[in-house]
């Protein structure tokens, strides 16, 4: 029987190579756009060829559904899904998930604005931003499963609505609308935390 070979320092380097690429891939995508961006302009920056490219990752839609992974399994999110569980007030949970929203948004601006705004340009990316949606849809209904544990929500609303309001208030383009229009970070999070608890919490 052959044995399979594990090189711990090999996989060290190809993760290394893998996040240049993803990291040189979302600054061009952001810089340039999707359209101009080439893969081999992806590879220059990341001093990489462009075969290594399309061995490690793949073609552009694989780079940005990638860089979406890799913005999904943000420590951050898990961390703030644990605080959320272990909350004792819908109001606890709600400013939980603004603080790490607004923080998450703020960090990885550049990854979700690769994703959402190049959605109407290629059906591939368009299927990623779509999954995307869904499983943050998929962590806003844990959530709300949290605020029904408390006795929290607002009588009349259901699970999914009550996670439709959580996905209208902390969707990152609503940190983004206010911030265009010259909001700060943290006065954005207040208000967005504030209406949330309006819309959904019990008096």
């Amino acid at each position: 029987m052959t044995r399979s070979y594990h090189s711990p320092r090999r996989e060290l380097a190809a993760s290394a190579t893998r996040n240049a690429i993803l990291d040189a891939a979302e600054a061009l995508f952001a810089e340039l756009g999707y359209p101009r961006t080439t893969i081999a302009k992806i590879a220059a920056a990341a001093q990489v060829s462009s075969n290594t490219v399309y061995q490690s990752i793949g073609g552009k839609p694989q780079l940005v559904s990638a860089i979406a992974d890799r913005s999904a399994d943000d420590p951050l999110i898990h961390h703030s899904l644990k605080t959320i569980e272990e909350a004792t007030t819908g109001h606890a949970v709600i400013n939980e998930l603004g603080l790490s929203g607004g923080r998450l948004v703020r960090t990885q601006l550049r990854a979700i604005s690769v994703v959402w705004d190049n959605a109407v340009v290629d059906p591939l990316v368009a299927a990623v931003a779509e999954r995307t949606k869904e499983l943050f849809m998929v962590r806003l209904h844990q959530i709300v499963a949290r605020l029904r544990s408390l006795d929290a929500l607002r009588e009349g609303i259901d699970d999914d609505q009550a996670a439709q309001i959580l996905y209208f208030h902390f969707t990152p383009d609503a940190w983004r609308r206010l911030r265009d229009f010259g909001w700060t970070w943290e006065h954005a999070t207040d208000w967005l935390v504030a209406q949330a608890e309006k819309a959904l919490l019990a008096d």
